[in-house]
Formats: structure tokens, C-alpha cells, sequence
């Protein structure tokens, strides 16, 4: 903690960077703390460590930051602070407050009392989603490998780091593994956040967190090697901000429902044009007017996700009419090259 503390530090105070830290291992902690050998399996067992850990974990940071006059603040979230619009303007308005005043955000899951309904999931996830709401320019994901390999380095002594990702493709999230010994996140968990972030105009970068000044040169140089680099799909704004903030909340809301989209139905949504109800293909769930749908093209990939202007139920009584307006849609697909038939 003492060496993030130290980097970040320099950032803010030296570089003028607004930083967000957002910091797992309550649980861990508080399976130490209660002398456990592993974390049990129970629900509820596991929100109270987490409950008994995050006060440890937070007054860590502060000691840790201390030394540099910095204050620390501490944000419990759950996905609801994002799912709902109100909850998620206060949220940015919260931490633009703190960046003004020069004080670091320490963000975790409100792991004791979040639901299935309400979780996060990790706090990859939960770093990925608060990165896309901020508009950040970077996203730095510390692991225990140094990036992302094109075979595992841990049985694979030739196996060769990725410097660079334009895009995370479905091999290489089938091929990444599954959640460590002592948390929920692992390399699939970072490649799928990395994505994520990618979509909302974010560069990621995953890299070793034992690396010499890992922070500072992953950020403050451009061309450093470290780690793996994602990077960002450039996103096609418009001049009105408010129209750009709505669409960064619709990338990272729950979804309800899925529709497919035909070839018209998926270059309008492309091109943010709107999308009618001739162009859907298939839907799947229940889902309302104003509820959120995940977006898939004709072979079942997801483009993007967008809020309804109909129910589920009303397709069959709304043909040629608008289901996905231009404003309510957010892309997560890299643009692809056109192709000649």
C-alpha cells in the first residue's frame, strides 16, 4: 500500500492527476483478522469478514497516505448507485467535489449488505464501471502478471507478452482463467473489464502490481511496456455533454432483456442512428418501456446496450416504429473494417 500511496501522491501533487483507488481484500482481511485458515462459504459469513475487514483496509490507506498530507475518503458502492440515473449523478458529483479538494477516493463494494441484484460482481468490474462514469483516461487493473499472454507464463516458458490489445476478442476471454485463491477476480475478470472501459472511450492497461513504479510509468509514459495495454474505441461524441454522460450510464446499467438486430437494424446502430422495430429480429426477457437491453447482431454478439421505447409485449402491435431511439443507446463494439461481398 505504502508504494501506491507514494505513486499516486506524486500524481496528484506533482501531475495534477485526479486519482480513484478502488481497493479489494476486505474479506481477505477479515479472514485474517478472525485468525480463519479460508474464507467460508457461507453468504453471510462472508459479509460480515468483509464488514470486519474493510475498516482495516481503509485506516491502511490513510496511514499509508499520511506521510504525504493527503486525506483519504472512503465510497461504498453496490450497482444500484449506478443502475439508477439520480444515484449515479450524485456519485460523479461526489467525486468531482473530492478531486477539488485534493482528497483520494477509496471505493469498494458494499459487500455486506449488496444482494445478487446488487453486486458488482468484483471490484474489476466495479473500477471498470466507475473509469467509464468519470470519462477517465486510464484504467490501471494490478495483477500478480505482468499482462497478457499469448499461452500461461506459469506453464509455459516461452509463452509471449501482449503489449498491445486494439480489441478483446471472445479467445482470448475463453482462454484467460477463472477468480484467485482469496478474491473474485482473475484475468478473464480484467480482460472483461478491460473491455468494458475500452468501449467507453477509456485505455486500459493490466499489469503486475509488484512492478518497479508500475503506477507512475504506466501512466505518465505513453509508451512504457509494462503490462498489457487495451486500447480505447475512439467514441464518435457529440458537442452536448449531458448526451454523452446519458450514454456512459446506459453502457453500465443492468440489463433486463436482449434483442437481435438485422444487418440494417446493427449498421444503424453503428452509426447511432435509430433503431424500428422491423430491424429486431429476436428478443428475449421482459423488459419495459425505459428499461435496458443488451444489443446482439445477427450471430448473437453484443454491440451494445440501449434503453427501450416499447415493452417486450408491444412488437407485434408497433411495426415501423421506433424501439431504440439515436439517444439511447451506448456502443461497446469496436467499429470493424467494411467488407466486400
Amino acid at each position: 500500500m505504502k508504494k501506491i500511496a507514494d505513486q499516486v501522491s506524486v500524481l496528484m501533487k506533482d501531475h495534477g492527476k485526479k486519482v480513484v483507488l478502488v481497493s479489494s481484500g476486505a474479506c481477505a482481511v477479515g479472514v485474517q483478522t478472525m485468525g480463519m485458515s479460508e474464507k467460508p462459504e457461507s453468504v453471510e459469513e462472508c459479509q460480515a469478514l468483509s464488514a470486519i475487514g474493510q475498516i482495516h483496509v481503509i485506516t491502511k490507506w490513510e496511514r499509508a497516505f499520511a506521510p504525504h498530507k493527503l486525506l483519504c475518503s472512503q465510497l461504498m458502492l453496490t450497482h444500484h448507485d449506478f443502475n439508477i440515473r439520480s444515484s449515479c449523478k450524485n456519485l460523479i458529483a461526489t467525486l468531482r467535489v473530492l478531486f477539488q479538494w485534493g482528497i483520494v477516493p477509496i471505493v469498494n463494494e458494499n459487500d455486506p449488505i449488496a444482494t445478487s441484484e446488487l453486486t458488482v460482481g468484483d471490484n474489476d468490474r466495479l473500477a471498470a464501471l466507475l473509469s467509464s462514469q468519470v470519462a477517465a483516461k486510464h484504467l490501471l487493473l494490478l495483477t500478480d502478471i505482468n499482462g497478457l499472454y499469448d499461452a500461461d507464463p506459469r506453464f509455459n516458458p516461452e509463452a509471449k507478452k501482449l503489449d498491445i490489445i486494439e480489441a478483446v476478442t471472445k479467445t482470448m476471454l475463453n482462454a484467460a482463467g477463472g477468480p484467485g485463491a482469496k478474491g473474485r477476480g482473475g484475468m478473464r475478470s480484467k480482460l472483461e473489464s478491460a473491455r468494458f472501459a475500452a468501449a467507453c472511450g477509456v485505455c486500459a492497461i493490466i499489469a503486475h502490481s509488484r512492478e518497479e513504479q508500475v503506477v507512475l510509468r504506466t501512466i505518465l509514459d505513453e509508451n512504457s511496456q509494462i503490462g498489457t495495454k487495451i486500447l480505447p474505441v475512439p467514441w464518435d461524441q457529440p458537442a452536448d455533454d449531458a448526451v454523452n454522460e446519458r450514454r456512459r450510464w446506459i453502457a453500465c446499467k443492468r440489463t433486463t432483456g436482449v434483442v437481435t438486430v438485422d444487418q440494417a437494424g446493427e449498421d444503424n446502430f453503428m452509426a447511432r442512428g435509430d433503431i424500428n422495430t422491423d430491424h429486431i429480429v429476436e428478443h428475449e426477457g421482459t423488459f419495459g418501456v425505459g428499461d435496458t437491453v443488451e444489443v446482439r447482431d445477427a450471430s448473437g454478439h453484443e454491440i451494445g446496450r440501449a434503453v427501450t421505447s416499447i415493452s417486450n409485449t408491444s412488437f407485434n402491435d408497433h411495426s415501423h416504429e421506433v424501439a431504440i431511439g439515436c439517444d439511447d443507446l451506448a456502443i461497446l463494439e469496436p467499429p470493424r473494417p467494411n467488407t466486400t461481398h
